[in-house]
């Protein structure tokens, strides 16, 4: 699995923020590896975690936790064509960036279907600076002049495990990594722009706003470092394996 560690931690201090506590990191992952033993015969799967109040009274951090995987095929796009936004999300939400809740997923839901119905497959946010935030469901890396530059949090974008796993292969490699705001206009002269969250993955943007993206030869070889990574290094400390086998035998995105 893809940065578990990370995700467990993301998880409770989402938790935290909604006043619910948690069983402890071991029965997590022991959940976790339940649910990938019975998704055995698939290569690829989303492992989501929902936690719930169970208490009678509002006040109540009791909560139940459900751990369960769904396909990663058609999920999304694998080369997506992306639109700009046209009403904003503001940097700073009423609810905290880290909190995974149901009201977020709504808006998700409600901003990838504008995005379709208007013959694209995702959006690209703008916050109130008209800078980028993120996509809808995953995060955006910039490629443009051999480095790969991305947003950092205060302009509204998640903490994603993802991006934070690419930068590390990108320091292995040394690629140059900036996190700094993008202004819409940068888009116009990015070479190539990354997506990257856990179901997704990486994947390589097909166009913005009606301009096809030429092949970048830096984007491609993100996408292959991070999908290949656990065939070719399966220790790679970025990777968990719950099973005892090999990383490569099946593999699951949080």
């Amino acid at each position: 699995m893809y940065g578990l560690a990370e995700h467990i931690e993301r998880f409770r201090k989402s938790a935290e923020e909604a006043l619910l506590a948690l069983p402890s990191d071991a029965e997590i992952r022991a959940g976790i590896r339940e649910v990938l033993r019975r998704c055995r015969g698939r290569t690829f799967v989303r492992v989501r975690m929902l936690a719930y109040g169970t208490g009678e009274d509002i006040g109540s951090r009791r909560a139940s936790l459900s751990v369960f995987a769904l396909p990663v095929a058609g999920y999304a796009s694998a080369a997506p064509r992306l639109m700009t936004a046209k009403t904003v999300r503001r940097a700073e939400g009423e609810l905290p960036r880290a909190l995974k809740s149901p009201s977020t997923y709504l808006r998700v839901r409600r901003d990838v279907v504008a995005a379709r119905e208007a013959g694209y497959d995702d959006l690209v946010v703008l916050n109130e600076h008209q800078r980028v935030s993120e996509a809808t469901r995953s995060n955006i890396v910039m490629v443009k002049d051999g480095s790969l530059c991305t947003p950092p949090l205060n302009e509204g974008a998640l903490p994603g495990i993802t991006k934070r796993i690419l930068r590390r292969l990108a320091a292995e490699d040394g690629i140059p990594w900036e996190e700094r705001p993008i202004h819409r206009e940068e888009l116009e002269h990015a070479e190539a722009l990354l997506l990257t969250s856990s179901s997704l993955g990486v994947v390589v943007a097909d166009s913005l706003d009606g301009r096809r993206f030429a092949p970048s030869p830096l984007a491609e070889r993100m996408q292959r470092r991070y999908t290949r990574l656990p065939g070719e290094h399966p220790d790679h400390e970025c990777l968990t394996s719950l099973h005892g086998e090999s990383a490569s035998s099946l593999e699951g995105a949080l």
